[in-house]
Protein backbone atom coordinates (compact mmCIF):
# COMPACT_ATOMS: atom_id res chain seq x y z
CA UNK A 1 0.00 0.00 0.00
CA UNK A 2 1.19 3.50 -0.80
CA UNK A 3 -0.04 6.29 1.46
CA UNK A 4 -0.85 9.68 -0.07
CA UNK A 5 0.08 11.64 3.04
CA UNK A 6 0.51 11.57 6.80
CA UNK A 7 -1.70 8.79 8.17
CA UNK A 8 -0.95 8.20 11.87
CA UNK A 9 -4.16 6.18 12.06
CA UNK A 10 -3.18 3.78 9.27
CA UNK A 11 -2.67 0.70 11.46
CA UNK A 12 -5.97 1.40 13.20
CA UNK A 13 -7.72 1.39 9.81
CA UNK A 14 -6.19 -2.01 9.02
CA UNK A 15 -7.88 -3.36 12.17
CA UNK A 16 -11.27 -2.06 11.01
CA UNK A 17 -13.88 -4.43 9.56
CA UNK A 18 -13.52 -2.94 6.07
CA UNK A 19 -9.90 -4.14 5.89
CA UNK A 20 -10.66 -7.73 6.86
CA UNK A 21 -9.87 -10.29 4.15
CA UNK A 22 -12.55 -12.15 2.20
CA UNK A 23 -12.21 -15.47 0.42
CA UNK A 24 -11.47 -14.44 -3.14
CA UNK A 25 -12.43 -17.70 -4.85
CA UNK A 26 -15.84 -17.71 -3.12
CA UNK A 27 -16.55 -14.13 -4.13
CA UNK A 28 -15.50 -14.72 -7.73
CA UNK A 29 -17.62 -17.87 -7.95
CA UNK A 30 -20.75 -16.75 -6.06
CA UNK A 31 -20.72 -12.93 -6.03
CA UNK A 32 -23.01 -11.52 -3.33
CA UNK A 33 -24.20 -15.05 -2.54
CA UNK A 34 -20.71 -15.79 -1.22
CA UNK A 35 -21.86 -14.34 2.11
CA UNK A 36 -24.82 -16.67 2.55
CA UNK A 37 -25.20 -19.87 4.56
CA UNK A 38 -23.30 -22.79 3.03
CA UNK A 39 -21.19 -20.59 0.74
CA UNK A 40 -19.56 -18.19 3.17
CA UNK A 41 -15.88 -18.88 3.87
CA UNK A 42 -14.29 -16.86 6.67
CA UNK A 43 -11.19 -16.96 8.85
CA UNK A 44 -12.76 -16.16 12.22
CA UNK A 45 -13.57 -18.37 15.21
CA UNK A 46 -17.20 -18.86 14.15
CA UNK A 47 -18.96 -19.76 10.90
CA UNK A 48 -22.42 -18.74 9.70
CA UNK A 49 -24.69 -21.67 10.52
CA UNK A 50 -28.13 -20.18 9.75
CA UNK A 51 -29.59 -16.79 8.91
CA UNK A 52 -33.20 -15.67 8.88
CA UNK A 53 -33.05 -12.01 7.74
CA UNK A 54 -34.50 -9.59 10.31
CA UNK A 55 -35.11 -12.50 12.69
CA UNK A 56 -31.98 -14.33 13.80
CA UNK A 57 -28.43 -15.17 12.86
CA UNK A 58 -26.72 -18.25 14.30
CA UNK A 59 -22.94 -18.67 14.40
CA UNK A 60 -21.20 -21.98 15.20
CA UNK A 61 -17.70 -22.48 16.53
CA UNK A 62 -15.31 -23.85 13.93
CA UNK A 63 -12.50 -26.32 14.66
CA UNK A 64 -10.43 -24.95 11.77
CA UNK A 65 -9.81 -21.60 13.46
CA UNK A 66 -6.13 -21.20 14.39
CA UNK A 67 -6.93 -20.55 18.05
CA UNK A 68 -10.02 -22.73 18.40
CA UNK A 69 -8.92 -24.00 21.80
CA UNK A 70 -9.32 -20.49 23.24
CA UNK A 71 -12.96 -20.19 22.13
CA UNK A 72 -15.35 -21.07 24.93
CA UNK A 73 -18.77 -20.69 23.29
CA UNK A 74 -20.07 -23.37 20.92
CA UNK A 75 -22.90 -21.18 19.56
CA UNK A 76 -23.71 -17.48 19.33
CA UNK A 77 -27.21 -16.31 18.39
CA UNK A 78 -27.79 -12.70 17.31
CA UNK A 79 -31.34 -11.26 17.27
CA UNK A 80 -31.69 -8.08 15.15
CA UNK A 81 -34.63 -6.56 17.04
CA UNK A 82 -35.63 -3.08 15.86
CA UNK A 83 -37.90 -2.32 18.81
CA UNK A 84 -35.89 -1.88 22.01
CA UNK A 85 -39.02 -2.23 24.12
CA UNK A 86 -39.43 -5.74 22.69
CA UNK A 87 -35.74 -6.49 23.24
CA UNK A 88 -35.96 -5.35 26.85
CA UNK A 89 -39.01 -7.56 27.47
CA UNK A 90 -37.10 -10.54 26.05
CA UNK A 91 -34.14 -9.76 28.30
CA UNK A 92 -36.36 -9.66 31.38
CA UNK A 93 -37.92 -12.96 30.30
CA UNK A 94 -34.46 -14.57 30.07
CA UNK A 95 -34.64 -15.02 26.31
CA UNK A 96 -31.45 -13.02 25.67
CA UNK A 97 -28.30 -12.65 27.76
CA UNK A 98 -26.90 -9.37 26.45
CA UNK A 99 -28.92 -6.32 25.45
CA UNK A 100 -26.74 -3.85 23.52
CA UNK A 101 -29.03 -0.84 23.85
CA UNK A 102 -31.98 0.14 26.02
CA UNK A 103 -35.37 1.80 25.39
CA UNK A 104 -35.16 5.46 26.40
CA UNK A 105 -38.67 5.35 27.84
CA UNK A 106 -37.54 2.73 30.42
CA UNK A 107 -34.24 4.32 31.41
CA UNK A 108 -35.30 5.26 34.97
CA UNK A 109 -36.39 1.69 35.63
CA UNK A 110 -33.41 0.06 33.92
CA UNK A 111 -30.81 2.20 35.70
CA UNK A 112 -31.85 0.55 38.98
CA UNK A 113 -31.20 -2.96 37.63
CA UNK A 114 -27.86 -4.58 38.62
CA UNK A 115 -27.33 -5.79 35.02
CA UNK A 116 -27.36 -2.23 33.63
CA UNK A 117 -24.09 -0.72 32.40
CA UNK A 118 -23.10 2.61 30.85
CA UNK A 119 -19.70 3.54 29.41
CA UNK A 120 -18.18 6.25 27.26
CA UNK A 121 -18.54 5.71 23.53
CA UNK A 122 -16.67 7.18 20.56
CA UNK A 123 -19.64 8.73 18.83
CA UNK A 124 -21.70 11.91 18.38
CA UNK A 125 -25.44 12.44 17.94
CA UNK A 126 -26.23 15.40 15.71
CA UNK A 127 -28.64 16.83 13.13
CA UNK A 128 -27.82 17.43 9.49
CA UNK A 129 -29.11 20.69 8.00
CA UNK A 130 -30.11 20.88 4.34
CA UNK A 131 -27.87 23.72 3.13
CA UNK A 132 -28.94 23.47 -0.51
CA UNK A 133 -29.21 26.84 -2.23
CA UNK A 134 -32.97 26.75 -2.84
CA UNK A 135 -35.82 29.27 -2.81
CA UNK A 136 -37.82 30.17 0.27
CA UNK A 137 -40.98 27.97 0.19
CA UNK A 138 -43.26 30.96 0.88
CA UNK A 139 -41.37 33.74 -0.96
CA UNK A 140 -39.57 32.85 -4.19
CA UNK A 141 -37.68 36.16 -4.12
CA UNK A 142 -35.73 34.94 -1.08
CA UNK A 143 -33.51 31.94 -0.49
CA UNK A 144 -34.40 29.25 1.99
CA UNK A 145 -33.48 30.31 5.55
CA UNK A 146 -31.26 27.26 6.07
CA UNK A 147 -28.82 28.63 3.46
CA UNK A 148 -27.99 31.43 5.93
CA UNK A 149 -25.37 30.47 8.56
CA UNK A 150 -26.99 32.93 11.01
CA UNK A 151 -30.15 30.84 10.98
CA UNK A 152 -28.23 27.61 11.53
CA UNK A 153 -26.29 29.23 14.36
CA UNK A 154 -29.53 30.47 15.91
CA UNK A 155 -30.96 26.95 15.85
CA UNK A 156 -27.84 25.64 17.57
CA UNK A 157 -27.76 28.33 20.27
CA UNK A 158 -31.43 27.72 21.08
CA UNK A 159 -30.84 24.06 22.02
CA UNK A 160 -30.58 23.38 25.74
CA UNK A 161 -28.42 20.30 25.32
CA UNK A 162 -27.87 19.82 29.04
CA UNK A 163 -31.62 19.49 29.56
CA UNK A 164 -31.89 16.97 26.73
CA UNK A 165 -29.15 14.84 28.25
CA UNK A 166 -30.31 15.06 31.87
CA UNK A 167 -34.10 15.20 31.56
CA UNK A 168 -34.88 13.43 28.28
CA UNK A 169 -32.20 10.78 27.75
CA UNK A 170 -31.03 10.39 31.38
CA UNK A 171 -28.23 7.97 30.53
CA UNK A 172 -25.08 10.01 31.15
CA UNK A 173 -24.87 11.44 27.64
CA UNK A 174 -22.58 14.49 27.40
CA UNK A 175 -23.85 17.75 25.83
CA UNK A 176 -21.88 18.39 22.63
CA UNK A 177 -20.74 21.81 21.48
CA UNK A 178 -18.19 20.22 19.15
CA UNK A 179 -18.24 17.27 16.81
CA UNK A 180 -15.24 15.06 17.63
CA UNK A 181 -16.08 13.19 20.85
CA UNK A 182 -13.66 12.95 23.79
CA UNK A 183 -11.13 10.14 23.71
CA UNK A 184 -8.53 11.01 21.06
CA UNK A 185 -5.07 11.23 22.62
CA UNK A 186 -3.52 14.65 21.96
CA UNK A 187 -6.74 16.24 20.73
CA UNK A 188 -8.63 18.46 23.19
CA UNK A 189 -12.41 18.23 23.04
CA UNK A 190 -13.60 21.27 21.13
CA UNK A 191 -15.54 23.81 23.18
CA UNK A 192 -18.11 25.51 20.99
CA UNK A 193 -20.89 27.89 21.94
CA UNK A 194 -23.16 27.16 24.91
CA UNK A 195 -26.94 27.46 25.12
CA UNK A 196 -27.85 31.16 24.71
CA UNK A 197 -31.48 32.12 24.09
CA UNK A 198 -30.86 35.85 23.62
CA UNK A 199 -28.02 35.35 21.14
CA UNK A 200 -30.21 32.90 19.20
CA UNK A 201 -33.04 35.45 18.99
CA UNK A 202 -30.67 38.20 17.82
CA UNK A 203 -29.20 36.03 15.07
CA UNK A 204 -32.62 35.00 13.78
CA UNK A 205 -33.71 38.65 13.73
CA UNK A 206 -30.52 39.64 11.87
CA UNK A 207 -31.34 36.97 9.29
CA UNK A 208 -34.71 38.65 8.71
CA UNK A 209 -37.00 36.56 10.92
CA UNK A 210 -37.64 38.53 14.15
CA UNK A 211 -39.43 36.29 16.67
CA UNK A 212 -39.85 33.76 13.87
CA UNK A 213 -41.97 36.04 11.68
CA UNK A 214 -41.95 34.82 8.08
CA UNK A 215 -40.02 31.65 8.94
CA UNK A 216 -41.45 28.66 7.06
CA UNK A 217 -42.61 25.56 8.86
CA UNK A 218 -40.08 22.77 8.50
CA UNK A 219 -39.72 19.13 9.52
CA UNK A 220 -37.29 16.98 11.44
CA UNK A 221 -36.65 13.67 9.66
CA UNK A 222 -35.85 10.71 11.90
CA UNK A 223 -36.02 6.94 11.67
CA UNK A 224 -38.41 5.04 13.90
CA UNK A 225 -36.98 4.96 17.42
CA UNK A 226 -38.48 6.22 20.65
CA UNK A 227 -35.24 7.98 21.65
CA UNK A 228 -35.05 9.86 18.33
CA UNK A 229 -38.69 10.89 18.75
CA UNK A 230 -38.15 12.23 22.26
CA UNK A 231 -35.13 14.30 21.18
CA UNK A 232 -36.99 15.65 18.13
CA UNK A 233 -39.97 16.63 20.28
CA UNK A 234 -37.69 18.38 22.76
CA UNK A 235 -35.92 20.34 20.00
CA UNK A 236 -39.20 21.33 18.35
CA UNK A 237 -40.43 22.67 21.68
CA UNK A 238 -37.24 24.64 22.34
CA UNK A 239 -37.24 26.24 18.89
CA UNK A 240 -40.90 27.13 19.19
CA UNK A 241 -40.44 28.66 22.64
CA UNK A 242 -37.20 30.56 21.97
CA UNK A 243 -37.40 31.43 18.28
CA UNK A 244 -41.13 31.34 17.57
CA UNK A 245 -40.78 28.89 14.68
CA UNK A 246 -43.01 25.90 13.91
CA UNK A 247 -41.45 22.47 13.57
CA UNK A 248 -43.06 19.23 12.42
CA UNK A 249 -41.82 15.66 12.87
CA UNK A 250 -41.37 13.18 10.01
CA UNK A 251 -40.97 9.62 11.29
CA UNK A 252 -39.98 7.02 8.67
CA UNK A 253 -38.69 3.47 8.64
CA UNK A 254 -34.95 2.97 8.22
CA UNK A 255 -34.72 2.47 4.45
CA UNK A 256 -36.86 5.52 3.71
CA UNK A 257 -34.84 7.60 6.17
CA UNK A 258 -31.58 6.59 4.49
CA UNK A 259 -32.95 7.31 1.02
CA UNK A 260 -34.27 10.74 2.02
CA UNK A 261 -31.00 11.65 3.71
CA UNK A 262 -28.84 10.39 0.83
CA UNK A 263 -30.85 12.49 -1.63
CA UNK A 264 -30.78 15.50 0.74
CA UNK A 265 -34.57 15.46 0.59
CA UNK A 266 -35.19 16.84 4.08
CA UNK A 267 -35.04 20.01 6.17
CA UNK A 268 -33.30 18.66 9.27
CA UNK A 269 -32.27 15.02 9.56
CA UNK A 270 -31.22 13.33 12.77
CA UNK A 271 -27.88 11.53 12.51
CA UNK A 272 -25.12 9.86 14.46
CA UNK A 273 -21.54 8.92 13.71
CA UNK A 274 -19.30 6.38 15.45
CA UNK A 275 -15.57 6.75 14.86
CA UNK A 276 -13.94 4.05 12.74
CA UNK A 277 -10.48 4.77 14.18
CA UNK A 278 -9.07 6.88 17.00
CA UNK A 279 -8.29 10.09 15.18
CA UNK A 280 -10.22 13.35 14.53
CA UNK A 281 -10.07 12.64 10.81
CA UNK A 282 -12.69 9.88 11.08
CA UNK A 283 -15.19 12.61 11.97
CA UNK A 284 -13.83 15.70 10.24
CA UNK A 285 -13.27 14.41 6.71
CA UNK A 286 -17.02 13.70 6.42
CA UNK A 287 -17.82 17.32 5.65
CA UNK A 288 -15.49 18.12 2.77
CA UNK A 289 -17.16 19.25 -0.42
CA UNK A 290 -18.73 16.27 -2.16
CA UNK A 291 -17.84 13.89 0.67
CA UNK A 292 -19.71 10.60 0.53
CA UNK A 293 -21.24 11.13 3.97
CA UNK A 294 -21.75 14.90 3.74
CA UNK A 295 -25.42 14.75 2.62
CA UNK A 296 -26.01 18.43 3.44
CA UNK A 297 -24.83 20.11 0.20
CA UNK A 298 -22.64 22.34 2.39
CA UNK A 299 -19.32 23.43 0.92
CA UNK A 300 -16.57 25.58 2.43
CA UNK A 301 -13.20 26.24 0.79
CA UNK A 302 -11.23 26.92 3.97
CA UNK A 303 -12.64 23.81 5.62
CA UNK A 304 -11.67 21.67 2.62
CA UNK A 305 -8.18 23.16 2.68
CA UNK A 306 -7.72 22.49 6.39
CA UNK A 307 -8.67 18.83 6.06
CA UNK A 308 -6.36 18.47 3.05
CA UNK A 309 -3.49 20.12 4.95
CA UNK A 310 -4.08 17.89 7.97
CA UNK A 311 -3.70 14.84 5.71
CA UNK A 312 -0.22 16.02 4.69
CA UNK A 313 0.98 17.58 7.96
CA UNK A 314 3.97 15.73 9.52
CA UNK A 315 3.93 17.75 12.76
CA UNK A 316 1.38 16.11 15.15
CA UNK A 317 0.67 19.34 17.02
CA UNK A 318 0.17 21.41 13.87
CA UNK A 319 -2.03 18.67 12.47
CA UNK A 320 -4.34 18.84 15.48
CA UNK A 321 -4.47 22.64 15.16
CA UNK A 322 -5.78 22.24 11.60
CA UNK A 323 -8.59 20.07 12.94
CA UNK A 324 -9.36 22.54 15.74
CA UNK A 325 -9.73 25.39 13.25
CA UNK A 326 -11.89 23.15 11.03
CA UNK A 327 -14.10 22.32 14.01
CA UNK A 328 -14.46 26.05 14.72
CA UNK A 329 -15.82 26.52 11.20
CA UNK A 330 -18.07 23.48 11.45
CA UNK A 331 -19.52 23.98 14.93
CA UNK A 332 -19.44 27.75 15.53
CA UNK A 333 -19.30 29.68 12.26
CA UNK A 334 -21.20 27.61 9.69
CA UNK A 335 -23.21 24.88 11.46
CA UNK A 336 -24.17 22.58 8.55
CA UNK A 337 -24.70 20.16 11.42
CA UNK A 338 -26.09 20.71 14.91
CA UNK A 339 -24.18 18.65 17.51
CA UNK A 340 -26.51 17.48 20.28
CA UNK A 341 -24.63 15.06 22.53
CA UNK A 342 -21.75 12.62 22.77
CA UNK A 343 -22.95 9.04 22.93
CA UNK A 344 -22.62 6.64 25.80
CA UNK A 345 -22.76 2.89 25.43
CA UNK A 346 -25.76 1.60 27.41
CA UNK A 347 -26.97 -1.93 27.79
CA UNK A 348 -27.79 -4.85 30.05
CA UNK A 349 -25.60 -7.92 30.44
CA UNK A 350 -26.32 -10.97 32.56
CA UNK A 351 -23.66 -11.65 35.19
CA UNK A 352 -23.04 -15.08 33.66
CA UNK A 353 -21.63 -13.48 30.48
CA UNK A 354 -17.88 -13.20 31.04
CA UNK A 355 -14.91 -11.90 29.04
CA UNK A 356 -16.56 -8.61 28.05
CA UNK A 357 -14.57 -5.50 28.93
CA UNK A 358 -15.51 -1.83 28.74
CA UNK A 359 -13.89 0.13 25.91
CA UNK A 360 -14.72 3.36 24.08
CA UNK A 361 -15.13 1.56 20.74
CA UNK A 362 -17.48 -1.09 22.15
CA UNK A 363 -15.51 -3.88 20.43
CA UNK A 364 -15.65 -7.35 21.98
CA UNK A 365 -13.83 -10.33 20.38
CA UNK A 366 -16.15 -13.31 20.45
CA UNK A 367 -13.34 -15.73 21.20
CA UNK A 368 -12.84 -14.05 24.60
CA UNK A 369 -16.48 -14.34 25.69
CA UNK A 370 -17.74 -17.21 27.81
CA UNK A 371 -20.63 -18.25 30.06
CA UNK A 372 -19.85 -18.80 33.73
CA UNK A 373 -19.73 -22.46 34.72
CA UNK A 374 -23.04 -23.83 35.92
CA UNK A 375 -25.09 -21.11 34.20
Amino acid sequence: MTLDGTKPYFLDILAHQTAMPVHRTSVEQHGDDAFTVGKFVGNGPYVLHSWEPRNRMVMKKTDTYWDAAACKLEWIVSLPIDNLETAYSMYRAGEVDWLMGIPTTKVDEIKLHPDYYVNKYFGTYFYRVNCTNRPHPDDSSRTHPFTDPRVRRALNLAIDKKTICENVLKGGQIPATGYVPPGVVGYPTFQGQPFDREAAKRLLAEAGYPNGKGFPKFEILYNTNEGHKLVAEALAGMWQETLGITVGLANTEWKVYLDQTDRVNYDLSRAGWIGDYMDPNTFMDMWVTGGGNNNTNWSHNEYDDLIARASQEPDPQARMQHFQRAEQILCVEELPILPIYYYVNQGMKHVKVQGVYDNIRDLHPWKAISIAPGQ
